[in-house]
């Protein structure tokens, strides 16, 4: 689920670029929307790419993911959410990710992770 949630919220930052270089806005503080009218990503375009603080979200609204970019890469960082609520964080400096993600919710099985990001096995005792 974790390794789905990176690669969406990339997924999300790289349709960013590839709709900001077609956008009649190449500078300044810009709205994307999903076909449904709904807010897909908000951020500053420099040049037509993005450069600043950027965010990303759902269909629904909900925010899930938000972050710096520098010259254009991803920088600094970064953090991830799932149903609202803050899910893990990446650091990043020129593009590249610098260090571990730290989790800061609960798994969506329940129980605690291995950095892996699959469920961790039950530790309860058959009883």
């Amino acid at each position: 689920m974790k390794n789905r949630l990176f690669l969406l919220s990339l997924l999300l930052c790289g349709l960013i670029f590839a709709k900001a270089q077609d956008s009649a806005v190449t500078n300044g503080f810009v709205t994307f929307h999903y076909p449904s009218g709904a807010k897909s990503s908000e951020g500053t375009l420099v040049n037509g790419q993005p450069d600043g603080w950027w965010r990303a979200y759902d269909e629904e609204g909900n925010l899930l993911s938000e972050g710096n970019r520098k010259n254009f890469l991803l920088d600094s960082l970064w953090t991830f959410y799932q149903k609202g609520k803050r899910y893990m964080t990446l650091n990043y400096k020129a593009g590249k990710k610098e260090g571990t993600a730290t989790r800061t919710t609960p798994s969506p099985c329940g129980r605690p992770t291995p950095s892996s990001g699959r469920c961790a096995p039950s530790t309860t005792a058959a009883g």
